[in-house]
């Protein structure tokens, strides 16, 4: 009986976290959804730092979010107009000068990830925030994404 009740109830829960999500995604992806103090873009020539959460990633704050920036080397714009193929699931939502955003969307619950480039054409080098807009974890999507942009970036010729 026991066993049975506990079947139930993880069902029951399973259920209701699929339909949040699915709700959610529905209800589409708009910046006026965005979490209290959520932002985008450069502030005096930085990304904005990660929250508290593990569920984000960024070159420009050295903490327990922080990743190396990628090295570059050409034009910002040759890296920019192929970045696409590298982030799948992502739709450029801004793009002027040396910076993108795109919004990603999770591929079971459609939940929306933000990632920023930045070509910081000083240093020679991409730098880069990508992080999830709720929740608290988000399993390593966001460094996982990252490290495969890397990959495809010293793979190029």
């Amino acid at each position: 009986m026991f066993l049975r009740n506990a079947s139930i109830f993880l069902l029951v829960l399973f259920l209701l976290i699929l339909v949040g999500g699915k709700i959610y995604a529905i209800k589409g992806h708009h910046v006026d959804s965005l979490p209290e103090g959520y932002s985008f873009g450069l502030n005096k020539g930085r990304l904005a730092p990660c929250r508290d959460k593990p569920n984000c990633v960024c070159t420009d704050h050295e903490n327990g979010h922080y990743m190396k920036p990628f090295p570059l080397s050409g034009d910002s714009i040759d890296v920019f107009s192929q970045v696409y193929q590298v982030l799948e699931g992502c739709q450029l939502v801004e793009s002027r000068d040396k910076y993108q955003r795109f919004e990603c969307r999770t591929s079971f619950f459609g939940f929306i990830d933000d990632v920023e480039l930045f070509h910081d054409t000083d240093h020679d080098l991409l730098r880069f925030r990508s992080a999830a807009r709720l929740g608290y974890s988000d399993l390593g999507v966001n460094r996982k994404r990252m490290e495969s942009l890397q990959r495809w970036l010293e793979d190029r010729p």
